[in-house]
This record gives C-alpha cells, structure tokens and sequence, in this order.
C-alpha cells in the first residue's frame, strides 16, 4: 500500500510539469518550430500516451515537419492512438485517411464509423462536438460516402455548424480555441450558405461571414500568423465578403509562403505555392508568367498537392510553358485522381474517351468520369450522361443518361440543357414531352456558357430546334413550357 501511495503522490507531483510540457510544446508547434515540438510531444506521447501530444504527431508525420520524413503509415498510427483515447480531431482525419486511401486501404464505411464518432463525441471539458467533423459527416451523408445518401441527416449536421458558429462559440471547431479558430468556422458557414448546404442559399448571409472570417483573419495576419495569410489569400482571391483584390491576393499568399517554408514539406507551402502558380498563370495581381506557374506548381505537386498536380496535367496537355506531352499530363493528372481531384478525374475520363496518349477504353473513362461526376463535376456529370445516352462503355439507359445531364444541367451547363431537350422531344417512349423539350432548349438558348467559343454555337442548336418543336406544339403549350423555363432559371434550377 506504501508503495502505491508513493506512486499516487509522483503522479500528481508530475502532472503539472506534464501539462507545462504539452503547452512549450503546443506554443512551438503553433509557431512553426516543429523540432521544439516534435523534442516535447514524442515522450509525452511514448511514455505517457498523451492523446494531443499523439494527434500531433500524427500531423508530424503526415507532411514531414520538425525533420521526420512523409509517412502515412506512421501517420494513420498515432490518428489511430489518439482516436482509441477518445480525442475527436483524431478521430475526424483517421477518417479521412481511410476516405482518401492513405497509409491504410481506402475503405469508405472505416471513414464513416471514425467521423460519426469524431462527430458525437464529447469534449472533454465543455461537452461540445467537434463542428470540422459535423461539417464533414454531412458532406459525407450528402454524397453517400460509405452510407446511405440522406440530404436530411447531411442538413443535420451542417445546422450544428451553423449553431456552433452563429453563437460565435470560439471553440467550435478545435479543442484549444482561438480567433482563428472563430474564422474557420465563419468561413466554412459563408461556404454553406453559398452553395445551400444544410441551409437555403443566401449570398447575402455568405458574405456577411466570409466578412467576419476575413476580419478574424486580417488580425491574425498582421501578427506574422502564416495559416490565417494563407487563408486571407484565398478570400481576396475569390472576393468572399470583400471586394476581389489580386494584388492584396498576392501579397498575403507571398507572405504566407514565406512563413510556411520554416518547415520543409510542410503542406501549407504546398497550398500557398498552388494559388500562388494560379496567380501567375492567369496574370492575377503579377504579370502573366506560364514558367513560374509551373515551378510552384511542381514544387507543391511534389508535396503531394493534389490540385497542383491537376494544374500540371492541363499544363502538359496544352503545352503551355513546356513542351506537349499527353502522357506527362496523364500521369500528373492520375496522381491527382487517386488522390480524389475531381478535375483531374474528369480529364483522365476525357483521354480514356479519345484514346490520347492511353489506349482507348470507355469503361475506365466511365469509372473516372462517375468518380468526379459523385463528387459534383459539372463537365464529367455531362459527359456521363453523354456516354449512357450512346451506350459507350456501359449498355445505353436514357433514363441514367437523363440523371446525368439533369445534375450538370441544374448546374447552369447549357450543353447538358440542349441534351435534355433533345431527348424529351426526339424520345419514342414515356420521356416524351414537348413542353419539356421547349423548357430545356429555351434555358440553353439564354444561358451564358462560361467557354465563349461554345455560347453562339449552343444558341444556334438551341434556336433552331425550338423552332422545330413549335410546330408541334399549340400556343397554349408553347406559353406553358416558357413559364416553365422562367421558374426553372428564377429559382436557380430548383423549380424544374
């Protein structure tokens, strides 16, 4: 009993000096000086299994900080030890590696159990959920990734977010909360709101808290915080809640990427190199500049970014800034498809089709085009249904071929729109509908297609064949189909 008492005593003694330890080493992790980091949190996590010291680690691994090499292996090892504790950001990327295929197979209901649990399991100390997981396990209920798709329960979990952020809970989304931390979830609630995920669409309540996450951002900025430049970049970038500026764009993700490179292989250079390289690629706030895209591309494509590693396909593929070569892109643009790039699927899909410089074969242009299509591809949603509706690689099916061009239609895609008359007005069988057809073609004729050289040639089909099928039609018909052509392009494709 003596000794147990005396080990009671050296336990308490030691937990002070214990929590001391964690917080140098939590201060040194979030000043980028990951070997401090890495010399503090590895005896805490291998002799006193310390579940953050073990989730930082985990972080450690993944990227390379503080001079350990990338491995996922190792990664997914100390998620893995951290989750079994209870820890819920654990538990989140254990997660996502299983989602995405790294440092374990891919194995989409091992991701969900580990989300859901990340998603309902308590804090600690305030008994509030971890709101990055919420936000994740409704993208994952709203695809269907491992589960049965169920927008209500993905509308669930979002409304959580949504909660945790509109009482500007300041420990929403991570365990050791600061303004920042309000500004990610402001962030990803403007985001909401903007696409109508779990709540209506509301461009105006999007950019009133993308608004807030950029003045939550700018404090941080301005004090040298590496993450919140990078992220204030990406808001200037894309004018979320403030004017679009390329040059303020410009000068937060330079700042950023100087910040971030204390720490080689450290993702967030990756991130700042890839919209760094857009910048110089579209001339955005810097003179237009292929070969310096293409530098920071590779350096963040060999980081293992993938959308970095798209950017270089298309570089391949269009020769610009090097010289053109298919199977460059293809192998670029494969690296990125595993890894879950949509764009990069639907390219591979796109060269499976024609046979450029891979053999032609339409099942696997099927395999990677559905790939992106799932995750909301507007191009490989159309091209789906184009190959359904030929029977290419798959048996012909109109109906699967009108769910297809129906989701990239309801994406504004006006080729897909043109598709959808055409088969309500040629069909033999119950798809059949000229009203339909008109509506559709209608839709096509006055919609803005985003490639120009497309807009006068979808306009001349669309006008032609609408004067085709009025002949068909009585003129009560014909004014019926118009309204219903307004209410679908006034509702924002919703009331089709």
């Amino acid at each position: 009993m003596r000794a147990l008492r005396w080990i009671c005593v050296l336990l308490v003694l030691s937990m002070p000096a214990m929590a001391d330890d964690f917080y140098d080493g939590l201060r040194a992790y979030d000043s980028g000086d990951y070997k401090t980091a890495l010399r503090i949190f590895k005896p805490l996590a291998d002799e006193l299994g310390h579940a953050e010291a073990e989730y930082r680690l985990g972080w450690m691994y993944r990227y390379g900080w503080g001079g350990l090499s990338e491995d996922k292996q190792e990664t997914v090892k100390w998620y893995r030890m951290a989750a079994d504790k209870g820890n819920a950001k654990a538990q989140f990327w254990l997660g996502r590696m299983y989602d995405l295929g790294q440092g374990v197979p891919e194995d989409k209901q091992e991701a969900y159990k580990w989300s859901r649990m990340a998603a309902r399991g308590l804090r600690t100390a305030s008994g509030q959920s971890d709101a990055e997981a919420q936000y994740w396990l409704g993208v994952i209920f709203s695809n269907g990734q491992g589960v049965q798709e169920d927008k209500k329960e993905a509308e669930k979990w979002w409304r959580m977010v949504r909660m945790a952020a509109e009482q500007e809970n300041t420990d929403a989304y991570f365990f050791l909360g600061n303004k920042q931390d309000n500004a990610d979830a402001y962030f990803f609630l403007g985001n909401m709101y903007d696409l109508g995920e779990g709540v209506e669409q509301d461009s105006q309540k999007a950019d009133k808290w993308w608004r807030m996450a950029a003045e939550q951002y700018h404090i941080a900025a301005e004090q040298g915080d590496a993450k919140a430049q990078y992220w204030l970049g990406v808001i200037f970038s894309n004018g979320q809640g403030v004017p679009e500026n390329d040059r303020e764009a410009m000068k937060w993700f330079s700042m950023a990427e100087k910040g971030l490179r204390k720490v080689a292989g450290q993702q967030g250079v990756a991130d700042a190199q890839y919209w760094l390289g857009l910048m110089y690629a579209n001339g955005e706030g810097v003179a237009q500049d292929s070969k310096k895209a293409i530098k920071l591309w590779r350096e963040a494509a060999d980081k293992g970014n993938a959308n970095a590693q798209s950017q270089l396909g298309v570089m391949y593929a269009n020769g610009e800034g090097v010289e053109q070569d298919s199977r460059q892109a293809i192998t670029w643009w494969r690296e990125a498809a595993e890894q879950g790039n949509a764009n990069a699927q639907s390219h591979l899909g796109v060269m499976y089709i024609l046979g450029d410089g891979v053999e032609k074969d339409s099942k696997e242009a099927v395999k990677w085009y559905r790939m992106a299509a799932k995750q909301g591809h507007v191009y490989a949603q159309n091209n789906l249904g184009a190959i359904y509706a030929r029977g290419e690689g798959v048996a012909k099916d109109i109906k699967e071929a009108v769910k297809w061009y129906r989701m990239a239609a309801e994406q504004g895609e006006a080729a897909a729109q043109l598709a959808l008359g055409r088969i309500y007005a040629e069909d033999r069988g119950v798809l059949k509908d000229n009203k339909r057809a008109y509506m559709w073609y209608n839709i096509a004729l006055n919609n803005d297609h985003e490639l120009e050289k497309f807009s006068d040639l979808i306009r001349a089909i669309a006008s032609e064949n609408i004067e085709k099928i009025e002949r068909r039609m009585t003129q009560a018909d014909i004014n019926t189909a118009q309204d219903m052509a307004k209410r679908c392009f006034v509702s924002g494709y919703k009331d089709c």
